[in-house]
């Protein structure tokens, strides 16, 4: 029963497991059928034409949920730049089931409600509805205004990921001639010199010489300082407009990252941990390793090498051609150098590496960790408010290190919460986790930054930080639901 056949004929041809042997300190797993029965390997060919990750594929998306697909999974023949809606995959509804034969722990995934399958949680969450799929950001979420002026977080190629402390946002009057997107300006008092992001036009025009709103912009430097109020704009030494006050930096904490997505339309916001830990399974069913960061049993150590440098020193979304370089199945990297250039993941870029990823619903305390209720009816917020969470029997770790176990229980069983650390980079599930610190109500990011080197990857895991955190290091990625 362990071969789709091409009519689809038998549910359980579709239904595919990993096995994996915790007293083997081996990253590699066990591909298995329904009935738990070792199978060969099976080829990434092979889940080209699954059910589910035939069907997990890039699209653009509007903000109420209408999708348009590409000739592909890739998204060829759509325009990605956010001009037609957010870049997304769509991801099919799974159902799954886990379960622990001794030493052995099996995971099955499947795109039918098969009996001893359950959907999973991600696919209720955002008012308790159950979705036929939903969709995460295919990029990293950069900053966009609305047509009202408000900041809102979308997923769009060709833009910086937006980070804490690296952009901020200056008011202007008396715009003469329009500025644009990409465009280096400077203050011609202080000297001060930014790349724009995006432009708000609030009132006037600037055909007219009276374009008054606001303009986001990056430094190159950590410093965000503000400019001279007020001080002409210029772009290559001729005044486009004139500041109206000194601007201000842009914080980038989990909450903000949330109310940024959400601006965006009702059912938006950044992945949660059912989202988040889905994807997780799926990419590491499919290649049957945790090694995500290997070239021979993973897609590459992404974006994870670079030096720290200032500021945002990562790479734009869409980097080294990636948008074109990845497989028509969405798989690939870059054109860069390993450790260096984007992975990208059945359309989903940076999975790991080049920023951590703020994942809300997941909160660490001393007692245990509260998880966004598996019915979805919970209201997402950080923290978790009372009463919007199910909280772990165990409570968390405390010691930092690379995962070598995870915590089975009933609320955490198709999540990835470490329980140990006595890996390596090499060995079982060889990605870090930074764990949560005793006293403190701790949240939750992912994937790793681009300094993390070894520590990077599919299942890194950042437990030690608290709500008011904002960082150069840390972007988050848009979810609809």
């Amino acid at each position: 029963m362990s071969y789709i056949h091409v009519s689809d004929d038998d549910v359980a041809d579709q239904i595919i497991g990993i096995s994996w042997d915790t007293s083997s300190n081996s990253p590699a797993l066990t591909h298995i059928d329904i009935d738990g029965s070792s199978l060969a390997q099976k080829s990434h060919t092979w889940f080209d034409r699954h059910p589910i990750y035939k069907n997990i594929k890039r699209c653009t998306l509007t903000s109420d949920g209408t999708a348009t697909f590409g000739s592909n999974a890739r998204g060829d023949g759509l325009t990605l730049d956010g001009t037609t809606g957010q870049a997304m995959v769509q991801i099919p509804r799974t159902y799954m089931r886990t379960e622990k034969d001794g030493d052995y722990l099996n995971m099955w995934i499947s795109p039918y409600a098969y009996p001893g399958f359950e959907l999973n949680p991600a696919f209720l969450q955002r008012g308790g509805t159950e979705r036929s799929q939903i969709y995460v950001g295919a990029y990293m979420g950069t900053l966009e205004y609305d047509s009202s002026g408000n900041k809102t977080l979308v997923s769009k190629t060709g833009e910086q990921p937006w980070t804490g402390s690296t952009m901020g946002e200056i008011p202007f009057d008396t715009g003469v001639t329009e500025i644009s997107i990409g465009d280096v300006v400077t203050g011609a008092t202080s000297g001060k010199t930014g790349t724009v992001v995006d432009v708000y036009v609030g009132s006037g025009t600037w055909g007219g010489g009276d374009a008054t709103g606001n303009l986001v912009v990056k430094f190159p430097g950590s410093d965000w300082s503000n400019w001279t109020n007020p001080e002409n704009i210029q772009v290559s030494t001729v005044t486009r407009a004139a500041t109206t006050g000194v601007g201000e930096a842009l914080g980038f904490t989990r909450q903000g990252a949330e109310d940024y997505a959400l601006a965006y339309g009702s059912r938006w916001g950044i992945c949660n941990i059912w989202t988040w830990d889905l994807l997780y399974w799926l990419y590491v069913t499919e290649y049957c390793n945790f090694n995500s960061q290997s070239t021979s049993v993973g897609i590459g150590a992404g974006v994870s090498s670079k030096d720290s440098g200032t500021g945002f020193a990562g790479e734009n979304n869409g980097a080294d051609s990636a948008d074109s370089e990845i497989g028509t199945n969405g798989t690939g990297t870059g054109n860069g150098a390993d450790g260096e250039t984007p992975i990208v993941w059945r359309g989903i870029e940076n999975f790991w590496g080049n920023c951590y990823q703020f994942v809300i619903g997941f909160d660490a305390l001393n007692a245990g960790y509260r998880i966004l209720k598996r019915d979805g009816t919970g209201a997402i917020a950080c923290p978790l408010a009372a009463d919007q969470y199910e909280t772990s029997v165990a409570a968390p770790i405390t010691d930092d290190g690379y995962i070598s176990g995870l915590l089975f229980e009933d609320l955490t069983k198709i999540l990835v919460v470490p329980n140990a650390v006595a890996g390596s980079n090499v060995t079982y599930l060889c990605d870090y986790v930074y764990a949560h610190d005793a006293g403190e109500t701790n949240i939750l990011r992912a994937g790793g930054c681009w300094l993390g080197g070894a520590t990077a990857g599919a299942g890194c895991r950042n437990a030690s930080s608290v709500a008011s955190y904002s960082s150069r290091l840390i972007c988050a990625r848009p979810e609809f639901i």
